[in-house]
């Protein structure tokens, strides 16, 4: 609000020599609005969860379900970011709706828009490699044969192990070696 200039004129070696001076009253001043990334930063570790989540998952139908609902959660939260921005009063025209439905897409696009760095792409991206390589669907394609019958007979004996008769549990090992 208020200016002081106390510099010294150019001596001629190209800079000033001086110094300046600005007085301003901040009291007045609105302070300047944090925008908040959380649900940007969900959206970008939707990957991680859902393949933590799909270990508990025991069919390939709730597997589907988890990553089904992984990709519908990552979605949601780039919409609710997106409906954040415009209650804050940012101007989206940079921003389209459709881009929501492309996270990484949104993601770099909203970063660039509030002028910050976009490390929450690069989150996303390092987690769906991850999850792509780790993923149930990705293991049970990598299995072989001797992979399969090797897990069914473990599988088996795990189940008879839960009953008492640990004499069957003996002989049914016997026959299956």
């Amino acid at each position: 609000m208020y200016e002081f200039d106390f510099s010294v004129p150019n001596n001629g070696y190209g800079g000033n020599n001086g110094y300046r001076a600005y007085y301003s009253n901040n009291a007045y001043q609105q302070p300047q609005k944090v925008i908040s990334s959380s649900r940007i930063w969900y959206a970008a570790i939707v990957p991680v969860l859902a393949l933590f989540i799909e270990i508990y998952a025991n069919s390939i139908m709730l597997g589907a379900l988890v990553w089904s609902l992984a990709v519908i959660s990552c979605i949601a939260a780039c919409k609710f970011d997106r409906n954040y921005l415009r209650d804050q009063g940012i101007d989206l025209t940079a921003l389209k709706p459709s881009a929501v439905f492309i996270p990484p897409l949104y993601m770099r696009k909203r970063a660039r828009l509030l002028n910050e760095g976009c490390p929450q792409v690069i989150v996303f991206f390092v987690g769906l490699v991850i999850a792509l390589a780790n993923n149930g669907f990705t293991m049970a394609l990598a299995m072989d044969e001797d992979d399969m019958i090797s897990e069914v007979k473990n599988n088996y004996i795990f189940n008879v192990a839960s009953f008492e008769d640990a004499q069957g549990m003996e002989m049914l090992g016997d026959l299956l070696d």
